[in-house]
């Protein structure tokens, strides 16, 4: 091991550094010279703390030659044999790739081997300071630990930058006393003002209002769930509603779209629904029958409960369209 370092003093207020090289070929039997370097210690007793911890991660079989491949090239692999392996849904697929166009700005051309604890850090905290919401950043992180996990379970690398990254928390806490900020409380209503609301979509609504608000109103399923519920998932007798999936379309497209499980066992349930509810889905059903019987095979007949009916008939009317 060499060592090299401050030549005034370990108290001086000079911009050196220590570093130190080891030879790795002797301890690994490579049969050919191989040097790590390691530098930006303060003091010499930091830099000799950090080569004794190395050398034994080196004697132990613990150290690995790390790949010289760029970060860019990296993610290329990952994200191939991620969705191979674990056939993930198109919105977590979506959801990897945004996280690694992120990475992508600040790594795109460093090795892989040479991002650090101190350069991943900085990654969660300039999108912090970029104003994402935590949601977001964390959903990133993630996508990193498994980019870097990865690669040091492959013997890419020896060590995993995300490992002490943290994200900074909101001051949220902290109320300004001269303000009241009512800005993020829930707006619910109260139950008179629900009953109103859908007597007034009954009334007054379009096509479809008053069904769908009152499904949405007596069931509590997202809007992804109703509108591709299908009347096989409604038991009119057990008076039930199965919810077994969920809508993928990130381009509104009213033909091209993925039906997906939910994304936990727990999303998959029977609702137990009232007798009304029930009442205006067969009511529905059977202006949807004189639809199909007038449209004949010009109607996408696939079982849908919600339905265009101007354009792509039958086709699941799309969330944006749902009256919010």
């Amino acid at each position: 091991m060499q060592m090299a370092g401050h030549t005034c003093g370990e108290e001086c207020t000079c911009d050196n550094k220590w570093t130190f090289v080891i030879d790795v070929g002797k301890y690994l039997k490579l049969g050919k010279r191989k040097q790590i370097w390691r530098d930006n210690f303060d003091t010499r007793d930091e830099a000799e703390a950090a080569a004794a911890v190395l050398i034994e991660k080196i004697k132990q079989g613990k150290f690995h030659i790390e790949t010289d491949m760029l970060f860019k090239e990296y993610v290329d692999v990952w994200l191939a044999e991620y969705i191979k392996v674990t056939a993930p849904k198109p919105g977590t697929i979506r959801i990897r790739k945004y996280s690694i166009d992120k990475f992508l700005s600040f790594f795109n051309g460093i090795k892989l081997k040479k991002i650090t604890e101190e350069m991943y850090q900085a990654v969660l905290d300039n999108l912090k300071e970029q104003g994402f919401a935590r949601g977001t950043i964390k959903s990133i992180h993630t996508t990193g630990r498994l980019l870097f996990g990865k690669a040091v379970k492959k013997k890419l690398l020896n060590d995993n930058p995300t490992a002490n990254a943290y994200i900074l928390k909101e001051d949220d806490n902290i109320i300004n006393e001269d303000e009241e900020d009512l800005q993020d409380l829930p707006k619910f209503f109260e139950v008179e003002e629900l009953l109103r609301f859908l007597d007034s979509a009954g009334e007054k609504g379009l096509f479809m209002d008053e069904v769908i608000f009152n499904v949405l109103a007596y069931t509590g399923i997202r809007v992804g769930e109703l509108v591709v519920l299908k009347w096989s998932n409604i038991d009119f007798e057990k008076l039930t509603i199965s919810i077994n999936k969920t809508y993928y379309n990130p381009k509104s497209s009213t033909v091209n779209y993925t039906l997906v499980r939910p994304k936990s066992k727990k999303s998959k349930r029977v609702i137990t629904v009232d007798p009304a509810l029930i009442e205006l889905l067969e009511n529905h059903k059977e202006e949807q029958e004189k639809m199909i019987l007038r449209l004949g095979d010009g109607y996408y007949n696939k079982g849908f409960v919600f339905t265009n009916f101007n354009r792509h008939p039958g086709y699941p009317v799309l969330i944006k369209f749902v009256p919010k």
